[in-house]
């Protein structure tokens, strides 16, 4: 029965078409009951070209492409009127043609709109009792003893037809379905399958109590609400229950499974960050061109290879001065693409010019994507001499490369940090943008940058350090009470990158949207919740103090700057700030003097002269919690 149920659905078109011929055939034999027999011969003479006739209209108006499970009035109604108009027009050819009494013609035209709309009609409460059955079949012919959780279903009004086939199959898991929480007042107090809808989404908590749930699913599109995400926050941080996401299904054939994808909600789902899908259809510059990943190794240069790989480059060449990590990705991609993606790997720093050149050389990349750089704060304010070195002129190696071997586009992946600088980090990336915004003057070369925050599961991200904390009891520690960051998923990041390196035409800061700021204390909390913990009997939080050069509010554009829109609303362009270039490159040759002489103190000394919204970081977070508080 579960074969038949699931064929009829794979074959759902062809299963129609069938039906309606038999239908058709049908009508004509009971009008040919109720009139002469003499008329058979003609009748049956034209079925074919009846049936030719009311398949052709239906198709055209697309009646075989809606899914009638889900059917509401207007698709029936459409139908119906469909049926009437194509009957009609059918009938009048007979009675034209071959004199055939009206009377066979009407009854002809009711018993097809009858047959065709009412087999529809029927098919809707059949497949919900027949879904039911296979769901209790299902159910007991289950072993599972497992314990059964009070379970609340979170999902949206316009997916709730989905929603159906999954309600009863979910019973015979670990889940007792107390009921569903929607969106639309509308449907609150009917019933779905069974299960009873209570209620909308700020009824959750107080229906939580009510029906002492233990477990809530959310469906994955409730994940980008921002309203219900706030609540789930609270849930998570006030009580046990837990929360777990899944796909809504719309199909019998995963409906017999007794899986649906469901994964427990991360603290991912909890910032309310969606990741942005990026059709292959949008990348197109990419399609045959060599293209060269520094940092490929690293967090964001290996995401970078992977999403390149996929859009058919002619090759790949992933530079990175730390080999197990250019290793692993290396034997990633052999792995999913084989021969046809051609990938090097080159081992070298991009402070050596020397090596930098040859590898131009012999590759001849047409594109660069320059992710290679020093990023943790605290380590680049006790070594800024090291930042300088790698950041600034490792970029300006590679950068004088490009420019000399006539690549197409340069795409400098840069940071928050850039904005008003209060660390070495953050001001040796800003005068890498400087770098691209000076070269872009005179170059054939397309140089842009790409500013973003902080990326969830990064080498040195605050999330897997939290991790590691919770897994070994603790504490978390927090360096300040206040401190917000913004978040962005790596593949979302990488995506974004990729689409500001289609639409660049040179010297841009693309700025990208990282969404609403996140409180790192409520970050912690909700880790520590998700792991089953509780914030103060089984692990604590700690503050340690703001590190060195770390800001307590991150910015993404300086206040000089502004936005100017793209075709892609995740994705603006800062405007370049104006600066006297010659003295830049004095500056620029003064800074390699003293990175050269390790001279740590004349760097600090000098960096606002070069980078003039450079301040002291204890300076800068006075005046914004001053300007917070003014507020």
């Amino acid at each position: 029965m579960k074969n038949i149920i699931k064929n009829m659905s794979k074959y759902r078109k062809s299963a129609s078409i069938f039906l309606d011929i038999i239908f058709m055939f049908l009508a004509v034999l009971i009008s040919n009951l109720f009139f002469s027999i003499g008329q058979t011969q003609i009748i049956f003479k034209n079925f074919i070209l009846q049936s030719i006739v009311y398949i052709s209209v239906f198709s055209i108006f697309k009646i075989y492409n809606k899914l009638w499970r889900c059917a509401n009035i207007k698709d029936l109604s459409i139908c119906f009127f469909i049926s009437i108009f194509t009957g009609a027009i059918y009938n009048i050819y007979l009675f034209n043609i071959y004199n055939i009494d009206f009377d066979y013609c009407l009854l002809n035209i009711i018993l097809s709109t009858l047959f065709l709309c009412g087999y529809r009609v029927v098919y809707i409460p059949v497949r919900k009792i027949l879904t039911m059955f296979l769901a209790q079949m299902s159910e007991n012919n289950s072993d599972n003893i497992n314990q059964k959780y009070n379970t609340l279903i979170l999902e949206n009004e316009i997916n709730l037809d989905k929603l159906a086939l999954q309600v009863m199959t979910l019973s015979k898991n670990v889940y007792n379905i107390k009921g569903i929480v929607t969106d639309s007042p509308f449907v609150v107090g009917t019933t779905l399958n069974g299960v009873k809808i209570l209620g909308l989404f700020p009824d959750i908590k107080k229906i939580c109590l009510e029906k002492e749930i233990q477990k809530i699913l959310v469906s994955s599109d409730l994940l980008a609400n921002k309203a219900v995400l706030e609540m789930l926050n609270n849930i998570v941080q006030t009580s046990d229950i837990k929360l777990l996401k899944f796909n809504t299904i719309d199909n019998l054939e995963n409906f017999s499974k007794s899986k649906f994808n469901i994964d427990n909600i991360d603290v991912a789902d909890l910032l309310g960050r969606r990741i942005i899908d990026i059709k292959v259809s949008d990348i197109d510059f990419i399609k045959n061109k060599t293209v060269l990943v520094t940092g490929g190794g690293g967090s964001i240069g290996s995401e970078l290879c992977r999403q390149i790989a996929s859009y058919g480059p002619r090759k790949l060449i992933i530079l990175d001065n730390y080999e197990n990590n250019a290793y692993s990705i290396e034997q990633e991609l052999k792995r999913i693409y084989g021969d046809s993606v051609s990938v090097s790997v080159e081992i070298a720093s991009v402070q050596d010019s020397d090596k930098i050149e040859r590898i131009f050389r012999i590759y001849r990349p047409e594109l660069v994507f320059h992710a290679a750089a020093h990023k943790h704060v605290p380590l680049m304010e006790h070594s800024p001499e090291e930042a300088v070195k790698n950041n600034v002129f490792g970029t300006l190696n590679v950068v004088k490369m490009s420019d000399k071997y006539n690549v197409e586009k340069f795409v400098l992946i840069s940071t928050d940090k850039a904005v008003n600088p209060t660390n070495i980090m953050g001001a040796t990336k800003r005068i890498t943008e400087m770098i691209i915004q000076y070269y872009s003057v005179f170059s054939c070369t397309n140089f842009v940058a790409v500013r973003f925050g902080n990326v969830l599961g990064s080498n040195g991200s605050v999330i897997p350090l939290f991790k590691k904390q919770i897994e070994s009891g603790g504490p978390v520690t927090v360096t300040h009470p206040n401190v917000v960051r913004y978040f962005m998923t790596i593949s979302e990041a990488v995506g974004l990158i990729l689409q500001a390196g289609e639409i660049a035409k040179g010297g841009e800061i693309f700025v990208l949207d990282m969404g609403e700021p996140v409180k790192i204390t409520k970050l912690a909390e909700s880790m520590i919740k998700l792991a089953g913990l509780t914030l103060g009997k089984d692990i604590n939080i700690e503050y340690i103090g703001l590190r060195p050069g770390e800001k307590l509010y991150e910015e993404l554009l300086m206040n000089e700057e502004g936005l100017k829109k793209t075709a892609n609303n995740k994705i603006f362009i800062g405007k370049p700030i104006d600066f006297d270039m010659k003295q830049f490159v004095k500056n620029l040759d003064e800074l390699r003097i003293l990175a050269t002489n390790n001279d740590s103190d004349e760097i600090f000394r000098f960096m606002p002269t070069i980078v003039e919204t450079y301040k002291n970081a204890d300076i800068f977070n006075k005046e914004i919690a001053t300007i917070k508080k003014a507020i």
